[in-house]
């Protein structure tokens, strides 16, 4: 959490933004606001949607996605990633790196 805090907050501020998906079953209520996160989301996400509605807002960018959790959801994200980047040369030039961190 402090890594990912003083990422938001520290010289990387301007072009770090951190969405936080929470797949895991809870009870809505006992869920709180994290201080590092734009944006929140629980339950399954939708990785078309999300990856789409990204690239839209990010154009022409270098987007890093980065999984701290299932090798399954890193699966389904590594195939996004590549599945939404532009080729060399085609579209916006729009592409996303995955990267993965266990603790």
């Amino acid at each position: 959490y402090d890594l990912l805090a003083n990422a938001v907050t520290g010289m990387a501020k301007d072009i770090v933004e951190v969405n936080m998906f929470t797949t895991s079953e809870m009870e809505l209520s006992q869920a709180r606001k994290l201080e590092c996160a734009h944006k929140q989301f629980f339950g399954r996400p939708d990785w078309r949607r999300i990856f789409t509605g990204v690239k839209e807002q990010h154009p022409k960018e270098h987007i890093g996605v980065f999984l701290c959790g299932s090798p399954v959801i890193g699966d389904e994200l590594a195939r996004n990633s590549e599945k939404h980047s532009d080729k060399p040369g085609e579209g916006q030039g729009t592409r996303f790196s995955f990267f993965t961190e266990h603790f």
